[in-house]
């Protein structure tokens, strides 16, 4: 099989080239600077700028038996219609005539914002900020382009964790744990929506191979109380060696006991907060820790066979690990 991956020395995108690369497959890689892609056996790596994606080779696309656009521009406001929207558009007329199948990697975010729902691939999207807008801008050019070219796979997922996560979002979460920095906020049950690194790379792969994927839109997610995750990273941080460190185990601590603070003063104090250089609490930050929204994966597991082989809970405590060597 002959796969194309944009994107491919970003976090999600390398997740996919050694997926791939793992299962024997012809691998073309496109990333800005090539080098930051890993050298692969069957790896073929192509270095473009998608700010003039006038720049992609044709070879990059030539015979792919399915592409995964994971490039994007997530932060700079600037150049996310430019990335996500117009190098999307001219990506996919240069790959007419040249792939079988197209995945999409667009986001939650088109959704919009929700505080308490159950969000489905039927919920209408309704994005909120610039980023989510050009998202959706985005899936919609790649359901009108490929008519009549190759089929296609809308792929929507939740931020990505795992120990090879680059940004460092996760880790303070683990310090102010660590430190007894973090507090609860509001009723418990509040949660969180993330994906393994090793669920979301095997989801795609299926959204690449099976047929039965073509021409649908899936969510990938899996929902963790903030209990749940607050109690791996406490009990991952005060675990120790098990009896033989031959092998590897570790006995599990237990989650130390957070104070709970009611939502309407938190709300207060972010507001108040925002006027304060460095206030730990933030409006965006309450959200986090109060939201109850949960995106089912219950269609790519029914027309798929999608399990989630890796739970957020496991990912919390390899990135535990992580934090602790380099604590030292």
């Amino acid at each position: 099989m002959k796969v194309a991956i944009t994107g491919a020395a970003g976090y999600l995108g390398s997740l996919l080239v050694r997926a791939h690369a793992a299962r024997g497959d012809e691998v073309n890689a496109l990333a800005r600077n090539d080098s930051g892609i890993e050298p692969l056996p069957g790896v073929t790596r192509f270095g473009a700028d998608l700010v003039r994606p006038d720049e992609v080779p044709d070879a990059f696309f030539e015979n792919a038996d399915v592409v995964y656009h994971c490039a994007a521009e997530i932060a700079r406001e600037p150049l996310m219609q430019a990335v996500n929207v117009d190098a999307t558009r001219a990506l996919l007329e240069q790959a007419r005539g040249r792939v079988g199948h197209w995945v999409q990697v667009s986001s939650l975010s088109v959704y919009g914002r929700h505080r308490h729902a159950v969000v489905t691939e039927d919920t209408p999207p309704q994005p909120g900020r610039l980023y989510a807008h050009s998202k959706l801008a985005g899936d919609v050019l790649v359901a009108e382009k490929s008519a009549g070219a190759f089929s296609y796979t809308l792929a929507r997922p939740a931020g990505v964790i795992g120990p090879l996560m680059r940004n460092r979002s996760m880790h303070a979460l683990i310090a102010a744990v660590d430190r007894r920095r973090f507090c609860y906020i509001g009723k418990p049950g509040a949660i969180a929506n993330f994906i393994h690194e090793r669920n979301i790379a095997e989801a795609l792969v299926l959204c690449g191979t099976r047929p039965e994927a073509r021409g649908r839109t899936y969510n990938l997610s899996q929902n963790c109380t903030i209990e749940a995750m607050a109690g791996a990273i406490g009990a991952a941080l005060t675990s120790k060696p098990g009896p033989d460190p031959r092998s590897h185990r570790v006995e599990m601590g237990v989650c130390p006991r957070f104070v709970r603070i009611p939502e309407g003063p938190a709300r207060l104090a972010a507001r108040l907060g925002g006027f304060i250089p460095g206030f730990p609490l933030t409006t965006g930050r309450v959200d986090a820790l109060t939201s109850r929204v949960e995106y089912p994966t219950t269609r790519i597991e029914r027309e798929l066979g999608f399990t989630h082989s890796s739970s957020i809970e496991d990912a919390l405590r390899a990135l535990v690990a992580l934090y602790r060597v380099q604590a030292r």
